[in-house]
C-alpha cells in the first residue's frame, strides 16, 4: 500500500500585506523561503509534487526518476491517480476532493 500525504498550500498573499507595507523585506523573506523549499525538494529522496485542484501534476521533484521510473517532465500534466496503486485510488480520490 502506498503512503501519501496531501497538504493544501494557500496561494501567496500580497507581500505588502504580510509586512505592513515593507515590500523589500517581504521580497527578501520570499526569496529565502523559496530557496529553502527548493533545496529541500531538489535533494529529498521522497517524491514531492504540486497538483492542481483536479489532481493533475504541475510540478514534480527530481526523485520522480527513481520512484516512478520517469523523468519529472514525463509526470507533468498527468493525473496523480495514474501513479497510485489501484487499491489506493479510491482513498486518494476522496483525499483530493477533501482538500480541493
Amino acid at each position: 500500500m502506498t503512503h501519501f500525504q496531501l497538504h493544501r498550500v494557500p496561494h501567496r498573499r500580497d507581500p505588502h500585506h504580510a509586512h505592513g507595507g515593507s515590500c523589500k523585506q517581504a521580497q527578501l523573506d520570499l526569496e529565502r523561503s523559496e530557496a529553502r523549499f527548493r533545496s529541500l525538494v531538489q535533494h529529498a529522496s521522497d517524491l514531492v509534487a504540486v497538483l492542481d485542484n483536479n489532481g493533475i501534476i504541475s510540478w514534480v521533484s527530481p526523485s520522480a526518476s527513481l520512484i516512478l521510473g520517469l523523468g519529472p517532465d514525463e509526470a507533468v500534466d498527468r493525473s496523480v491517480l495514474d501513479f497510485a496503486h489501484t487499491g489506493d485510488r479510491e482513498d486518494l480520490t476522496h483525499a483530493l476532493a477533501y482538500i480541493a
